[in-house]
């Protein structure tokens, strides 16, 4: 059996690396990977987190992707090289979860489903987006808390120490995170009754976190770090929080679902109880937004397909389940995040394009194999601003704007790296800055920070304010359009001889 269990290691292995090879050769279509690109990219080159540029993640997420740059270049295939890296230790830290408590078919079974979940463009597992990235540690964190139980006096502490340190990680790469770490605690407070054990997690995550937030917040001020880490989500959240009764009822029946299955199921065996409650915990964080983006759902698969392993086969053995109080509560809980979950897709039917995503993920990959198809066509297939912003990158290129201060009024900021140009604005992404500004004051930073070329999106000219006029009165003037947009360049703006 335990040979069959490392086969079932080796194959899903194997299976990742399969399904995620066409991410190698996918272009730079996804605005996120572009802002964490262009933010680390900048750190790079002599700027510094929460001081000269202002992120709206924790500092792990760029230190990531700033190793990926390193080693690669602000080249998509180094961050999905990095995004493999993770998925495998996700894969195998899913395996050393599971693997002493189910036999090697169900264990086959359920790492099929996590590599399905995880490679796919499904729930975007082929981006190096945070849930992608902070995944393995989350699960490993899981892992450590499980181990130390059965570890003994000395090795235990010490496992736990290693728990709380994995969670901080992942909440270095994002603040949701810290829902992973809460469930770990809920789960040594009632299934083990130990506020000692639940302390020694808490303390290594808040030492790990401390460390790294610690010398930023000396340098920059608590307030700007908490306000880019914490208050800067305001306007995110209220903007999808229609506070009705019925938003507040679903929300609540999710808590006492929650609450009541953790205190119910405390006496059930560690490993269930674990995958079970760290489902709840991370399914219901995750729903608070009212955001229906599939990567949230990315970040409990590790949960869910422990959940999955330790469904009972049989009509029997789950009438039997289903006649104990915690057993019946997990078909309710799952009624209830069905509830908290479809609202928040059907209001927001661009989610459903990772099942399109899945096929052109596929076919463009075989075509550019098969060399029937070339890098522009998949630029179009995966986003046709993608083509337009890689025409825009080629012309600024060719005409000595590398260096140049810039202004992408886009939600893409893939530019700024990869020409390379300078951000005018402390936050690349041009979105989060109207959200901290206003729409009058970003366009007021126009005229103070005059930047030597701006490239405007087409499609974000009238939904994020009328910059063409600002651009025109200032003595801005059009020098190149793409299929997508154009490059207006400040007057004055010295060029390359002849370009």
């Amino acid at each position: 059996s335990r040979r069959d269990a490392w086969a079932v290691l080796a194959l899903a292995l194997v299976g990742l690396v399969l399904l995620r090879l066409p991410s190698l050769t996918e272009p730079r279509w996804y605005a996120d990977e572009g802002a964490y690109a262009a933010t680390a990219y900048a750190l790079l080159h002599g700027k510094t987190l929460f001081v000269s540029v202002l992120p709206t993640k924790p500092p792990l997420l760029y230190w990531l992707y700033e190793l990926a740059i390193v080693a690669f270049g602000p080249t998509e295939f180094g961050l999905h090289v990095l995004n493999l890296a993770a998925g495998l230790a996700t894969v195998a830290g899913l395996w050393a979860l599971l693997r002493d408590y189910l036999t090697p078919s169900r264990l086959a079974v359920s790492m099929a489903v996590a590599v399905t979940a995880l490679a796919l463009p499904l729930l975007n597992g082929d981006l190096a987006l945070p849930e992608c990235l902070l995944v393995p540690f989350t699960t490993w964190g899981m892992v450590a808390v499980l181990r130390a139980d059965s570890a003994g006096p000395r090795a235990g502490p010490l496992l736990r120490i290693a728990a709380g340190c994995l969670f901080g990680c992942a909440m270095l790469i994002q603040q949701t995170a810290l829902a992973d770490c809460v469930a770990a605690l809920v789960v040594l407070l009632l299934a083990r009754r130990s506020l000692r054990q639940a302390g020694t997690v808490a303390l290594g995550a808040a030492v790990t976190v401390a460390a790294a937030l610690l010398p930023f917040a000396l340098m920059a001020g608590v307030r700007e770090v908490w306000f880019c880490l914490v208050s800067s989500y305001a306007g995110y959240t209220a903007q999808s929080l229609p506070l009705s009764a019925l938003f507040l009822a679903a929300r609540a029946a999710g808590l006492a679902v929650l609450v009541a299955a953790a205190w119910l199921g405390r006496r059930a065996r560690l490993a269930p109880y674990l995958v079970a409650v760290w489902l709840l915990v991370t399914g219901y964080a995750y729903a608070l937004p009212d955001r229906g983006y599939p990567h949230f759902l990315l970040a409990m698969v590790p949960a869910a397909v422990g959940v999955l392993g330790f469904v009972p086969l049989g009509a029997a053995a789950i009438r039997r389940r289903l006649r104990s109080a915690w057993g019946a509560l997990l078909p309710a809980a799952a009624l209830v995040f069905a509830a908290l979950w479809v609202p928040a897709f059907a209001a927001q039917a661009g989610p459903w394009y990772t099942v399109a995503k899945t096929g052109t993920y596929f076919t463009e990959f075989v075509g550019l194999v098969r060399g029937t198809a070339s890098a522009a066509s998949v630029e179009r297939a995966f986003n046709g601003q993608a083509r337009g912003d890689a025409e825009a990158a080629d012309w600024l290129r060719g005409h000595a704007a590398a260096g140049a201060t810039a202004l992408v009024w886009s939600s893409d900021d893939w530019l700024y790296p990869t020409v390379p140009l300078v951000p005018v604005l402390a936050e690349p992404t041009m979105y989060m800055e109207r959200a901290w500004l206003g729409t009058e004051r970003l366009l007021g930073s126009i005229a103070t920070d005059r930047p030597d070329v701006v490239y405007v999106d087409a499609g974000y000219v009238s939904s994020f304010g009328p910059i063409e006029s600002v651009l025109r009165s200032d003595g801005y003037r059009v020098v190149h359009s793409t299929s997508y947009g154009t490059i207006w360049e400040r007057p004055g703006w010295p060029r390359a001889e002849g370009s």
